[in-house]
């Protein structure tokens, strides 16, 4: 392969990524906003950490709604406890999403490398 060839590869292999890969701001947009419910996590993955806060997040504030309308503080202490678990987790996530959106780009990058390379042999 010679180098222009190279060169434009690596240049449809770039933008292909840059069309494709996950937004710093829109993930964190998401968690700030709709954390409690897992949405930053379907957004970025992996999936089930996003069902498994989402279910939290909901049995939770249901907990804790019922809990409060009924004056049953065993509902109120579960549904809290659900809630403090969920919060323990976002602020985990706070810190794992620029790892977890570096590796989906590259892992974008290394696939469409290897479509290119397979599509085009030397």
């Amino acid at each position: 392969m010679d180098k222009s060839t190279e060169i434009a590869t690596l240049a449809l292999v770039e933008a292909r990524v840059n069309n494709d890969k996950k937004s710093f701001g829109l993930a964190y947009v998401f968690l700030f906003v709709l954390g409690w419910f897992g949405i930053h996590r379907f957004y970025i993955g992996p999936y089930w950490y996003g069902v498994i806060q989402f279910i939290l997040g909901i049995c939770g504030l249901s907990l804790v709604l019922v809990g409060w309308a009924k004056d049953a503080t065993t509902w109120l202490q579960i549904g809290g406890t659900m809630y403090s678990i969920n919060s323990i987790m976002l602020l985990v996530d706070l810190f794992l999403i620029p790892g977890q959106i570096k590796k989906h780009t590259a892992q974008l990058r290394e696939r469409y490398s290897s479509e290119l390379a397979s599509s085009h042999p030397a």
